[in-house]
């Protein structure tokens, strides 16, 4: 385990440092951004009135730590606040270890600890700003204390100590109600959790504990209501507005943002399984999962609830992934010594896994917005940039010096240019039309051909596979302008 430890503590710290960009716009949105506005403006409203401020105010905190410690440069900040979020990610490694050791066995749990470490995806979005990955430790241990009061609760009646299950499911309780204040979604684990808490186990008769577990972990889920309320109060809302709000929202307008067919997160979890390896491991892994009834229920009963909501993202699933990596790695330690054909699997997967390792652990997302705006950055003073096309856009990666104005097309750029003054910089979304440059020449403004922006390789893939929903990452146009000696007459 503590090799699986260090894995992971190598593999994270390499992530944090080897990329600044955020992993989607609503981690930079309603985390980075507002942690970054609090620096100068501690008072500054949050910005979306369905969302916790929890995580923003927290990598705030690692924000001004950084800035005490010496960092200005925004692009360091957001290192040092990705270093942090990886550490705690780290403790979810051990808990996942004992989840899975006491009903599969030391070889699963080695496994399922590595993968926790190590699976592909893992180190990159354990440093990113991601709700759904921070609430993990909460809801890994959590399901570790259930998963002990379960097992006291399978003892015979003269054996089982009930002062112990009531400590044990009071602090599973508590930490899966923090794991909700994360996410509100987790919310659904809380209560899947709270009904394998006192089901029957197998041959033990007679359920005279259940009522005073389940109170247990009723008043130490509980804990969760007044902090939420806390925090709302915190921010000048009602009590409970914020949960109560994203639920409505989310039942009545997620799908503006679009939808997907049913089996979107089926497809994703075979991807996790690295085809066709998934061949080999499927049956061990559905007899894992049958072996394991808490981390099976609850990912059931999670991944079917998000399967029948419209609107579907990747990162959705990211908090249960740890329930997955307890089968797969029980999994893995059965065909890894294996027949032939399984052990081949087994190593095809480990390989697969690997290579994917490397790519999105040194990738580093939206590389297309935040190297042109370095770039901006550093030009010096003054500076004078104008986004042409953009909604929003991840703005702290200019620093506190550089003025910024957004227009929406070439006209509403020609416009501004013959009122202001004149651009240093000029970011479009797509390449500009040759004419545009002709035209701005004519108002006293000299512009070069422009430099091209892609994104990573990751982000190549993701426009590939579906440029219409990967619009954000298409390469930008980062063009450099200085006023012609001819400007101030045409102003006139």
């Amino acid at each position: 385990m503590r090799g699986a430890l260090l894995v992971g503590l190598v593999l994270r710290i390499a992530a944090a440092l080897g990329g600044y960009g955020p992993f989607a716009s609503d981690d930079y949105r309603y985390v980075l951004a507002p942690a970054w506005r609090w620096l100068t403006q501690p008072a500054a409203a949050y910005g979306s009135v369905i969302r916790s401020p929890l995580l923003a105010r927290a990598v705030w905190g690692l924000f001004e730590l950084g800035e005490a410690l010496g960092l200005r440069d925004p692009a360091w900040l957001v290192r040092f606040a990705y270093v942090g979020l990886g550490l705690w990610s780290l403790t979810a490694i051990p808990g996942v270890h004992r989840l899975t050791r006491r009903r599969l066995g030391d070889n699963a749990a080695m496994w399922a600890a590595y993968l926790t470490a190590a699976s592909a995806l893992m180190p990159r979005i354990a440093t990113r700003a991601l709700i759904e990955v921070v609430a993990i430790p909460f809801l890994v241990w959590g399901l570790v204390l259930v998963d002990e009061a379960r097992t006291v609760a399978s003892a015979q009646p003269r054996a089982k100590d009930e002062r112990v299950l009531a400590h044990l499911a009071l602090q599973g309780g508590i930490l899966l109600g923090l794991a909700t204040l994360v996410r509100f979604q987790l919310g659904l684990v809380l209560l899947c959790a709270a009904v394998i808490l006192v089901w029957p186990p197998r041959g033990v008769g007679g359920r005279p504990w259940a009522w005073r577990a389940l109170l247990a972990f009723g008043i130490g889920a509980a804990v969760a209501l007044p902090l939420q309320a806390l925090l709302d109060i915190s921010i000048d809302r009602l009590p409970l507005a914020t949960p109560w709000s994203y639920v409505t929202f989310n039942f009545h307008g997620a799908a503006q943002f679009g939808t997907s067919p049913w089996y979107t997160y089926l497809l994703q979890l075979v991807v996790y399984t690295a085809p066709p390896a998934t061949l080999v491991l499927a049956r061990p892994l559905t007899r894992s999962l049958q072996r394991h009834v808490l981390v099976s229920v609850t990912l059931v009963a999670f991944i079917l609830f998000h399967s029948l909501i419209g609107h579907k993202e990747d990162r959705f699933l990211f908090p249960v992934l740890p329930l997955l990596f307890v089968g797969l790695g029980a999994a893995l330690a059965e065909t890894w010594s294996g027949a032939r054909w399984q052990r081949f699997g087994a190593r095809f997967f480990v390989v697969v896994n690997a290579l994917a390792l490397i790519g999105l652990t040194l990738s580093d997302g939206q590389r297309n917005l935040t190297t042109p705006l370095r770039e901006v950055a550093r030009a010096g003073k003054p500076t004078r940039l104008v986004t042409v096309g953009w909604r929003d856009l991840p703005t702290m990666y200019l620093g506190r010096d550089v003025t910024g104005v957004r227009v929406q097309d070439a006209a509403a750029l020609l416009e501004h240019v013959s009122r202001a003054a004149a651009p240093t910089h000029i970011l479009w979304r797509h390449a500009p039309e040759p004419v545009v440059a002709e035209q701005l020449r004519v108002r006293g403004v000299l512009c070069d051909a422009g430099e091209a922006f892609a994104g990573d390789v990751g982000d190549r893939l993701l426009v590939a596979l579906n440029a219409h929903r990967n619009a954000r990452r298409l390469p930008t146009t980062l063009v450099r302008c200085q006023a012609t000696v001819n400007r101030e007459n045409h102003r006139r």
